[in-house]
């Protein structure tokens, strides 16, 4: 009776350890397919449990490309690692780690990777895409469309590679070249790509087309929910509409999907820089800084409260700890903008000048440097850069009202006060576009109309000091001469 008791108990335990290691198998299958499946997040939640003790290459390898998609990288390149110390020849891990540095713009480590990816599977696709995407990001887009050419001798019904050369195109500027591969793209998917989509929103955010791209990147997060990227895109168009709180939400969905950087907090941050509140931004990039004491867009947002503060030696510290390799078009004018008012007008005008290189057809550089030459007493060149953001971005009350300082301040009161009136036209709630109307028709001796626009400005602000006195002033001279 004991020696069958004995066996029962043996057979027990057995069969507990048995049903424990299926359930943490069918645990970690379901990770795994959160992952495949593109729920990075959920799958991050699943594997994070069993890698600690599963040294096997699949477990490490999706723990690792989860790490990588929701964006901790540093976390991601130790579990591929482990990975391979399981399969030193594991083509994903490989990939995963030349798509980690590729992602850090060390582009010729990430390509080593690449290589020895490719010798183990010479034919692989997805290597190759990344491959050329990473030639495309170092700017060699001649040899990422070889390499991309090559993929799709292997495999032309595949989406992903028409993907993979409208990349390309677009990081080598052929914008018409990209769109065609991103259109090919979404028919073979049955207009199913959500990649196709993201990247036909960045032509047109890229084109200016703002409308066109926000129906893309929604069309893109249509199809998959998971597409972090988009939602990023989302919110950068609602920002520039002033849809502040729009632009919040899409940054936050965007940081629930991506929580291993702080991308999506620095923009959430702006978003309250942006409605003035720069307390609160401050206070939140400095979160920021706490969790990623690198991160170049909290110091450039921290350099933007600075600039608005008028702190300029302190924005240019900020400014210092972020490498060029992270500018934007903006960051650009902000500096030369710190640069002009610090009176080193050469150096803004080189900055203006790199703005230029990366973005020719934005509207904002075109406006600012029109400021800057109009300051720096330029009027000619100012007036040829207002009209240039004004082909780009259509009239404007502001641009309007420079182009009417610019004549003014030349005698050519005629063309200023079309100017200021255009303005009026624009927007009628514009203080500045009357006070100036009101100026150019003094200017011409014309105090009927001077005087009926101070006060117009007057109704508009009632405390203007300029318009008061000249208010005043004006209706003594016409009583006084019986007008």
């Amino acid at each position: 009776m004991k020696i069958l008791n004995l066996k029962t108990f043996f057979v027990t335990v057995c069969l507990v350890l048995f049903l424990i290691s299926s359930i943490n198998a069918q645990d970690i299958d379901d990770g795994i397919d959160a992952v495949k499946r593109g729920n990075y997040v959920l799958g991050l939640e699943i594997l994070k449990k069993y890698v600690k003790d599963d040294d096997s290459y699949d477990a490490n390898y999706y723990y690792g490309k989860a790490l990588f998609e929701t964006g901790s990288l540093k976390e991601a390149e130790k579990y591929f690692n482990i990975a391979l110390k399981d399969d030193d020849s594991g083509v994903e891990a490989l990939k995963g780690l030349g798509d980690i540095y590729s992602e850090q713009k060390n582009y010729d480590k990430a390509n080593t990777y690449y290589e020895k990816a490719l010798k183990e599977d010479e034919e692989n696709v997805s290597v190759l895409l990344s491959q050329g995407i990473n030639y495309s990001r170092s700017g060699d887009v001649e040899k990422a469309v070889f390499i991309l050419t090559r993929a799709m001798s292997l495999d032309d019904k595949n989406p992903a590679v028409f993907v993979a050369l409208g990349n390309a195109y677009y990081f080598g500027q052929a914008l018409p070249a990209a769109i065609e591969n991103y259109k090919k793209a979404l028919q073979l998917s049955n207009n199913k790509s959500a990649a196709a989509y993201y990247g036909l929103g960045n032509v047109y955010f890229r084109q200016r087309k703002f409308d066109d791209a926000l129906t893309s990147f929604q069309e893109s997060i249509k199809i998959d929910e998971n597409f972090a990227e988009s939602y990023f895109m989302i919110g950068r168009i609602l920002f520039l509409s002033e849809q502040y709180a729009s632009a919040a939400e899409a940054f936050k969905k965007y940081s629930q999907l991506k929580p291993g950087t702080q991308t999506g907090n620095s923009y959430f941050a702006r978003t309250k820089y942006a409605l003035g509140d720069l307390q609160e931004a401050e206070r939140l990039l400095n979160e920021v800084l706490k969790v990623d004491p690198n991160n170049a867009l909290a110091f450039k947002y921290l350099g933007y409260i600075e600039i608005d503060k008028k702190n300029y030696d302190k924005a240019l510290e900020y400014f210092s700890k972020v490498s060029e390799d992270n500018f934007e078009t903006e960051d650009y004018i902000k500096l030369a903008k710190i640069y002009s008012e610090k009176g080193d007008q050469t150096k803004a005008f080189q900055l203006m000048d790199e703005a230029k290189k990366r973005d020719p057809e934005n509207p904002d550089l075109y406006f600012e440097l029109g400021v800057m030459q109009f300051n720096a007493k330029q009027y000619d060149d100012a007036l040829v850069s207002f009209n240039k953001n004004q082909s780009i971005a259509g009239k404007s009350d502001a641009t309007q009202v420079y182009k009417g300082l610019i004549m003014y301040t030349q005698e050519k009161y005629d063309d200023a006060i079309a100017e200021f009136e255009e303005a009026i036209r624009i927007n009628d709630t514009f203080t500045f576009s009357y006070l100036w109307l009101a100026n150019a028709y003094l200017a011409k001796d014309n105090k009927e109309k001077a005087l009926e626009n101070y006060e117009k400005v007057l109704q508009l602000d009632p405390t203007n000091e300029e318009a008061a006195a000249q208010v005043e002033k004006l209706k003594n001279l016409v009583n006084g001469t019986g007008q």
